[in-house]
């Protein structure tokens, strides 16, 4: 098949790319700035994932930087727990493509939205990979920057029915990017960024551990610590609000206080007094879940999960489909703000104690302070 045309058409079921990867099907994956397809490489009959990054993007250098960033990211790291990049190209009309080892199961925040929270074992399996994936990385000097549940994907290996890969390093900082993260960039997603993320600060692996608190508190208790009507509130609540207990949040969950304490350590304001390493949080987590199941042994207490309803699936996903990057104009939030246009205004009231209406344009005023954080734990406990 003749590789000529726009990239719709090139990637139409059977299109033969590089001489190598043959198409299979329909996409399997998008986004706003590619598309994933599952094809086959033809030599070694090897399934592999093809993302695509969208033709209009070709010329945009942030977009190009980012996709180069995550094919040098991901290929220099060799571990089973993060997904491999196989090979890196371009298509006629100038797009770009990942070649990607191909991955069968789901991601985190479909099991979250489907499943609810989630047994403490089974969360110290998972996250125990992504500390597991992340010590290697941070050894290499590479920063995910991106971590949320969408980028954790779950397939079968080996007899683990929860077998960890970590994908889209698209924001990840690489010690040999000459094209470093400037001092006000704000890169990541809402939920999940820690606090100098927010404020537009350097950022090393220390905000990868805060994304990985965030998940670990999500997965326990079926919510994130922070969440809001708005981009803008969730942010100021990572930079000024302490996070909720877990009696809080599910007073009816009966975790262990050894474990909240590790999570809680994770989501310290201030990198320094964070945990200070994956193999620090992973050990730390492996040990709270161990005393927890043997204080449980006999105890008759069952946990009951419950699943996200209809429009909270639909709001999450909204959220948790969105990721800032400042250098991208087409890259906005649910409200239609663009990420530069919010990072600006993040910063220009990071600095003032109370948000007012004048300064969220974004969404109803929710105010980062005792008051409102115990407002909001009300309702969260209502419904």
């Amino acid at each position: 098949m003749a590789e000529t045309g726009t990239v719709e058409q090139l990637l139409a079921p059977g299109t033969l790319i590089s001489g190598r990867y043959r198409i299979e099907g329909p996409p399997i994956g998008a986004g706003g700035m590619g598309t994933v397809y599952r094809a086959v490489q033809e030599v070694i009959g090897r399934p592999v994932a093809i993302k695509v990054l969208h033709a209009t993007f070709a010329s945009d250098v942030k977009a190009v930087t980012r996709f180069h960033r995550e094919a040098r990211a991901a290929s220099g790291l060799s571990h089973p727990n993060v997904v491999t990049v196989h090979d890196f190209g371009q298509l006629p009309d100038g797009s770009m493509y990942l070649a990607l080892e191909y991955i069968d199961g789901r991601n985190l925040a479909q099991v979250l939205r489907t499943e609810g929270r989630l047994p403490p074992a089974r969360v110290s399996r998972i996250v125990g990979q992504v500390l597991d994936a992340l010590e290697d990385a941070h050894s290499q000097g590479i920063v995910h920057r991106d971590l949320k549940p969408a980028n954790v994907l779950l397939t079968h290996h080996a007899g683990n029915i929860d077998f960890v890969k970590l994908v889209d390093f698209g924001l990840a900082f690489v010690p040999s990017d000459k094209t470093l993260t400037q001092t006000g960039e704000m890169f990541g997603t809402p939920v999940y960024l820690s606090p100098e993320q927010a404020r537009g600060n350097r950022v090393d692996h220390r905000a990868d551990l805060y994304a990985v608190g965030v998940m670990t508190f999500e997965m326990l208790v079926g919510r994130p610590p922070f969440d809001g009507a708005s981009s803008m509130t969730i942010l100021m609540h990572h930079m000024r609000s302490e996070p909720p207990s877990f009696s809080e949040v599910a007073p009816r969950v009966g975790l262990s206080a050894g474990l909240e304490a590790v999570v809680q350590a994770a989501l310290r304001k201030d990198p320094a007094d964070r945990i200070q390493s994956a193999a620090e949080m992973r050990d730390a987590l492996s040990r709270a879940i161990g005393e927890a199941e043997a204080a449980a042994v006999g105890s008759t207490v069952r946990e009951i999960t419950r699943p996200m309803d209809a429009a909270a699936v639909a709001a999450r996903a909204q959220i948790d489909d969105f990721a800032f990057d400042d250098g991208l104009a087409e890259t906005v939030d649910p409200s239609g703000t663009s990420s530069a246009e919010l990072g600006e205004q993040v910063r220009a009231v990071a600095s003032a104690g109370v948000l007012s209406d004048d300064d969220d344009p974004l969404g109803p005023t929710l105010l980062p302070d005792a008051a409102e954080s115990a407002r909001l734990r009300a309702a969260t406990e209502a419904a």
